[in-house]
């Protein structure tokens, strides 16, 4: 598609094998459902990642999780209209090629890993913890019984999807702009 956003939702093997992650944030589906339902947005949803570390989102219009090549992924990420995701290497790419990402902060710091240019979501409660335990991403330091932390837990697909669909209109805009020049 011409318009597209991207989405992501998986993570570092290496740092969390066994196919888990705490800052993975796990209600994207709900996420592009609002999107879509009380934003109409039109932009097609393509997925990229891993077979071994994303987790298919139903409401994407192309998955491609599996079916690309690691450079093929970011160049699909770079030419996105805006990219989404939880913390991680596909938001740094996009923001190397100064493009913007709607990013959820869990365990990993808003403070220090977040962009200017992006939408940081903050956890409302915990968060910030990767630097407490070498096994933050596999468990919850304050919670380790959990599959999905309390800091993820808090974020509300609701207010996500109203920002997202807020900065699509910006994003929009400014590529309608960049175009007339």
């Amino acid at each position: 598609p011409q318009e597209y956003i991207s989405i992501h939702n998986g993570f570092d093997e290496a740092l969390s094998p066994g196919g888990v992650s705490t800052k993975a944030f796990l209600r994207w589906e709900e996420v592009l459902y609002l999107l879509r339902q009380r934003y109409s947005v039109k932009a097609e949803f393509v997925q990229v990642g891993s077979e071994t570390t994303s987790r298919r989102i139903g409401t994407v219009d192309l998955n491609l999780v599996g079916k690309t090549t690691l450079a093929e992924a970011v160049k699909i990420v770079g030419n996105s209209l805006l990219h989404i995701d939880n913390e991680g290497g596909f938001v740094h790419a996009k923001a190397s090629m100064k493009g913007k990402s709607c990013v959820v902060f869990g365990p990993t710091s808003h403070e220090y890993f977040g962009y200017p240019q992006n939408m940081n979501f903050a956890p409302s409660q915990c968060g910030g913890c990767w630097w407490v335990e070498t096994t933050w991403m596999k468990c919850c330091p304050r919670s380790p019984q959990d599959v999905e932390p309390l800091c993820m837990r808090s974020h509300r697909p609701e207010a996500i999807a109203e920002a997202i669909a807020a900065k699509l209109g910006e994003c929009f805009r400014e590529r309608s702009a960049s175009c007339a020049n």
